[in-house]
Formats: C-alpha cells, sequence, structure tokens
C-alpha cells in the first residue's frame, strides 16, 4: 500500500514538473523539421554569485543524476525459450530474460521496480527544488544585464532539464509498470525453471498474457547455467513481508 501511493505521488509529480502543452509541443516540433537535440553543458566558469553559481551546480548535478537514473535501468521481458537437449531433442521453456537474452530471476526484475520508484521520487523531489534557484538565479542576471550574454541562456537549463528529463521519467516509468504486470502474471503461470505450474494447461491458451512471443534458443548447459545464476541472485533479495508484488 505505502509504496502504491508513492507511485500514485511519482505520477502526480511528474505531471506538475512537465508543461501541460510538453507533450502537445513535442509531437508539434516532430512534425517539422528535426532540430539538433538540445544537450545541457556546464560553463566553464562560474559567475561568483552564490546565488547563481548554486543554480549552475544544482542543474549539473540534477542532469548527471537524470542520466545516471535512465542509464540504471535494465529492462526484462518473459520470453519463450527453445533448449536444444544433448539428444537434439528440443523443449520449450518461459523466462524472464534481460535485453541480452540472459535468464533473471523475477524478484531482481521486481526489486528492481521499486529501487527505479523510490530513486525516482528523490529526482523529483529535486525538479521541483530548482524552481525556486532559478528565480534566484534570474535576479541576479536583473541586477547584471552584462552578464546576459554569457549566462543568460543558462536560465532556460534547469526548466529544459527537468521538461526533458520529466518526460523521459515518465516514459519509463509506464513502460516499467507495463513490465510489472507482465512479470506479475509470469509468476502466476510458470515457475522459476519457466515450466507451467499447472501442467494441464495449454501455453498456446496464455501466449496472448505475454508482450513477446518469439522464442530464443538455448543449449541445456547455458539455459541450466542461467537459470543456476538467477535463483542465486533472487535469494540474496529481500523481500517485504506480505509485499503482493513479489507472490505466485
Amino acid at each position: 500500500m505505502k509504496r502504491n501511493l508513492s507511485l500514485v505521488i511519482f505520477t502526480l509529480i511528474l505531471g506538475l514538473v512537465i508543461p501541460g502543452n510538453a507533450f502537445a509541443a513535442d509531437k508539434e516540433k516532430k512534425e517539422k523539421k528535426q532540430k539538433k537535440a538540445w544537450k545541457w553543458e556546464m560553463p566553464s566558469e562560474l559567475t561568483g554569485d552564490a546565488d547563481f553559481d548554486n543554480y549552475l551546480k544544482t542543474c549539473d548535478e540534477l542532469n548527471t543524476k537524470i542520466v545516471s537514473y535512465m542509464d540504471s535501468v535494465t529492462f526484462y521481458t518473459v520470453k519463450k525459450i527453445n533448449i536444444t537437449q544433448e539428444d537434439g531433442t528440443v523443449v520449450e521453456r518461459r523466462c524472464v530474460v534481460d535485453e541480452n537474452g540472459n535468464i533473471r530471476g523475477s524478484s531482481e526484475a521486481l526489486a528492481q521496480y521499486i529501487q527505479m520508484t523510490n530513486s525516482g521520487m528523490g529526482i523529483l523531489n529535486d525538479m521541483l527544488n530548482i524552481t525556486n534557484q532559478t528565480t534566484a538565479a534570474s535576479a541576479y542576471i536583473t541586477k547584471n544585464p552584462l552578464k546576459v550574454i554569457k549566462y543568460g541562456k543558462y536560465l532556460k537549463a534547469g526548466p529544459k532539464i527537468v521538461a526533458e528529463g520529466g518526460k523521459t521519467m515518465k516514459a519509463l516509468l509506464k513502460r516499467m509498470t507495463e513490465q510489472k504486470k507482465e512479470i506479475r502474471q509470469y509468476k502466476k503461470d510458470y515457475s522459476e525453471s519457466g515450466e507451467l505450474k499447472n501442467p494441464t494447461t495449454d501455453a498456446a491458451t496464455i501466449d496472448a498474457n505475454y508482450s513477446d512471443n518469439e522464442p530464443i534458443t538455448k543449449t541445456s548447459k547455458d539455459f541450466d547455467k542461467e537459470l543456476a545464476a538467477a535463483m542465486a541472485k533472487d535469494k540474496t533479495i529481500k523481500i517485504p513481508d506480505g509485499d503482493i508484488d513479489f507472490e505466485g
């Protein structure tokens, strides 16, 4: 319940930090000639004003946090795996895999969802805080018009980082939420070794529950090795008592 409330707050804050017309404007831009992607760069030297320099440092730290946040995510998929046995026969399983097709545990995938939600809340708080610093930085430029040429463009950096980062995080959260739902379904249908929990169930009847039904292939040796490593990792994950996301 507590995490669900955090997720609701997460989504609401995203709505606050991203301008209401941001998505409409983004669509309009795509219909026009593509422009060079905006990229944050710290100025080569600071101004010497405490408020403005603090604003610049906050922009740099926030941009670094957002980039690190995006780079830290691993996307998981529930895929069919065709396993070639030593005698040449092929058996089919269904497991959680990462972007490289390596088998991963469902608990690991769900734990990452929780971690990304929690760390995302911290970044969103920083996004809200930068608004006040933008106001203070604007006051400095107003009093020092000669600084406009060199530093004026940085007044737009904070709102730009918030808008662009917020949109990207919102899209990521949506994808991870869909991924969580699929993995929770997987835990109901399959064991961690990829076998149907109910052997009498026709696998074809539940394929529609999963977004990716294109199989990947592995030898039985590779499958057993990857599965063992995934289960060893899953055993190290602390599961909150009574957490429904981890229930099979």
